[in-house]
């Protein structure tokens, strides 16, 4: 029995000496773990293989970033700056950021903000854009095939119904569907992106990931704006990440009857094969905002200022050879 308890009470004072020693080399920050937990921040969802080893934050999968200081590190690394992203020197690389860190809003000086902020929503829409451009370019593919053969597969019918219910076209109506099918102008979408959120600053950004301040009149869920008018029940949507945010805008460009003329240019533009610049888009946005006339200056003051223009052609890092093509494509099938 005596063997039996100072074996229970050694096995007891090694256990504590280990979590002791444990405790010592490798000790946990509460605060830290509970920002590294909320803070999944880049994510890379294109099937990325480690090129550097798992230290190499672009290519290393899900990463917590949750300070600016580690946010500015990885860019760094990448040699990724928004000139260089005018310029052309570099291809934007495949950064998600799930939301901002909370140190955001402690950054002093307003240049280095506001770089930031662009350097981390441009990888959002062109990421947003890309994928708008892939199911464009599978609607051609289908309508090619069915000119050729005259017909299309079950799989691809299922396709249409479901592109068709997404972008609420009228059953049949391709050449509708294609012309909702379609990008935002980087610049326009970061010029938004800027006013709406206050250059990433607002409580519906830092609270809701809502980058472009979109209403909602769901009751439930959502962020009632400090100073709505008594006699109304919008709230502001509230989203998981940041890039759910940048697709819900996408999409409401491309389907809500208040953007109709917007669509029409931006087709006209495409079919010119000329820039689809989006200062000159931007115009035909009045109903965005209750400011009208005064927020499109707003909007192409920011473009202006800030020379987004040049962001129009940036294009993401590759994900496989040959995978980037200008959003001028030639398209020669006719619907």
């Amino acid at each position: 029995m005596k063997t039996f308890n100072y074996l229970t009470i050694f096995s007891l004072v090694a256990a504590v000496f280990s979590i002791t020693v444990f405790a010592t080399f490798f000790p946990v920050d509460p605060q830290s773990k509970k920002t590294r937990n909320l803070f999944v921040s880049v994510y890379m969802p294109d099937n990325f293989k480690p090129k550097y080893g798992p230290k190499r934050i672009a290519y290393s999968g899900m990463v917590g970033v949750d300070t600016v200081q580690s946010l500015d590190k990885a860019f760094s690394q990448e040699n990724y700056s928004i000139n260089s992203a005018k310029n052309g020197e570099v291809l934007v690389p495949r950064f998600y950021l799930t939301q901002l860190p909370k140190s955001f809003l402690k950054i002093r000086g307003i240049k280095k903000r506001k770089a930031l902020f662009l350097k981390v929503v441009l990888p959002l829409i062109l990421k947003v854009n890309y994928d708008i451009l892939d199911r464009r370019k599978k609607l051609i593919n289908i309508y090619s095939r069915y000119n050729k053969l005259g017909k299309i597969s079950d799989s691809s019918k299922a396709w249409l119904l479901a592109m068709e219910k997404k972008y609420k076209v009228k059953r049949g109506n391709t050449k509708e569907l294609l012309r909702r099918m379609d990008l935002v102008p980087p610049s326009l979408a970061l010029a938004q992106a800027a006013e709406e959120s206050g250059w990433g600053t607002s409580r519906f950004v830092m609270e809701g990931n809502a980058l472009f301040g979109q209403w909602t009149l769901n009751s439930s869920g959502g962020m009632i704006p400090n100073q709505r008018d008594p006699m109304k029940k919008h709230k502001v949507k509230k989203f998981s990440t940041l890039i759910e945010g940048v697709r819900a805008y996408a999409l409401n460009l491309n389907t809500h009857g208040a953007y109709r003329v917007f669509r029409l240019k931006r087709e006209k533009a495409r079919k010119a094969s000329s820039v689809m610049a989006g200062i000159k888009l931007s115009k035909y946005l009045k109903a965005y905002s209750e400011r009208g006339s005064d927020y499109i200056r707003t909007i192409q003051k920011i473009i202006r200022t800030n020379q987004l223009g040049q962001l129009d052609n940036a294009r993401l890092r590759y994900k496989k050879i040959g995978e980037i093509l200008p959003w001028f494509t030639i398209e020669t099938q006719e619907f």
